[in-house]
């Protein structure tokens, strides 16, 4: 009834990062992100991320991408973040395994919600990312919920792509058999029998 809860696992060889003040561009660097539009009115949201030194970034838009260039960094979401690492953070000349982070978001500064706290079946709007900018190898972007790409990469701001959070008091118990496995084991092709050379 008071906060919202999530938790990020990201494999990395490599954890590092530069900044260290709050509201610091850290999307420019390593970092997870959360994007939230509570009222569904694919107009107002929240931006909220965190980089692997834990520092935090929190801005509310009014609109797309404005005020420019970054939203309103006066906003305060409130949440309370940590960070752990498997392995060294900036360090170079070992081989890191990944870091984590679990937040905790109070719900009222979320809003503007219809139902603040949420009742049961309400849905909000909402993707969640990750920027691997590996110093080994190529960088990924990755969305949650997927996302439109252009020459210039893909747009984290397009509200029209964000999934669903689904709100409910109902307790979920998975089936005895995954849907997942099922579908994997439909999907599995054999692969053809290998030629013998000449």
């Amino acid at each position: 009834s008071k906060y919202l809860y999530a938790g990020f696992y990201c494999e990395d060889d490599d954890i590092w990062t530069h900044y260290k003040k709050r509201d610091d561009p850290i999307f420019k660097e390593e970092v997870i992100e959360i994007f939230v539009d509570a009222n569904r009115n694919f107009r107002d949201y929240v931006e909220l991320q965190v980089s692997p030194a834990g520092v935090i970034f929190d801005s509310f838009f009014v609109k797309y991408r404005w005020p420019r260039p970054w939203g309103q960094l006066s906003y305060n979401s409130g949440m309370l973040v940590r960070v752990h690492h498997q392995g060294t953070l900036n360090n170079p000349r070992d081989r890191d395994k990944a870091w984590t982070v679990e937040m905790r978001i109070p719900l009222a500064k979320l809003g503007p919600a219809h139902h603040m706290p949420p009742l049961n079946g309400d849905n909000w709007l909402i993707n969640f990312y990750r920027f691997e900018r590996s110093r080994r190898s190529q960088g990924e972007a990755l969305a949650w919920s997927p996302i439109t790409t252009s020459s210039r990469g893909g747009d984290f701001h397009q509200i029209r792509r964000f999934g669903t959070l689904r709100f409910s008091t109902e307790l979920f118990v998975a089936p005895k058999t995954s849907i997942v496995n099922k579908v994997i084991k439909k999907r599995q092709i054999t692969p053809p029998p290998r030629r013998k050379r000449p």
